[in-house]
């Protein structure tokens, strides 16, 4: 029971820092088109980035720029308040360097791809003075709410079979394959 009331907080948390990420983003975000391995692909003030299948799982790829698994070890933070936005894979690891982007689309980023962006240890209590939000780990939660899943379950409909056939990765985001066919992710 204790377990489920958790999860339910956390669904409601993830649901309001996705709010939160969309009422930040003052980028221009273009859809694009997502073909072969790739369900959903944007353009972000400029820079293009795709979610796709890949032998670990979905992943977020910026393009020429490197890939990511989505799901709970995705986070955007920085090392430190004056180093570059990055993509990170379980806190500790930088993947895609996200050197240009502005803080409105870094959350435009995060809104489309489910990803927390979080500040750096530092940036805490700041953030939190400034009335800024933040999630911590992000959880698999935030890729179920993103316009990146709406668009894995629109590929789903188009590609029921591929969808049950797809290696599942690992366990970052859960059973996605199920939840892309039913349209719905369920706690």
């Amino acid at each position: 029971m204790e377990m489920n009331h958790d999860r339910e907080d956390f669904l409601a948390r993830s649901k309001e820092h996705v709010s939160y990420l969309s009422s930040q983003s003052d980028a221009t975000v273009v859809a694009g088109t997502a073909d072969g391995d790739y369900f959903h692909s944007v353009l972000i003030d400029g820079v293009r980035f795709s979610a796709g299948f890949f032998l670990c799982g979905l992943c977020i790829e910026r393009v020429g720029g490197g890939i990511v698994e989505l799901g709970n070890a995705c986070e955007i933070k920085r090392s430190t308040p004056t180093a570059n936005w990055s993509i990170w894979r379980y806190g500790h690891d930088e993947r895609i360097n996200l050197d240009g982007l502005s803080l409105g689309a870094i959350h435009a980023l995060g809104y489309q791809f489910g990803i927390a962006v979080n500040p750096a240890a530092e940036e805490y209590v700041a953030w939190i003075s400034e009335g800024r939000k933040y999630l911590g780990t992000g959880g698999w939660y935030l890729f179920y709410l993103s316009p990146a899943f709406e668009s894995l379950c629109a590929y789903a409909k188009r590609h029921p079979r591929r969808i049950k056939t797809l290696q599942r990765g690992g366990p970052c985001l859960g059973d996605w394959q199920s939840a892309a066919i039913s349209g719905e992710y369920m706690i």
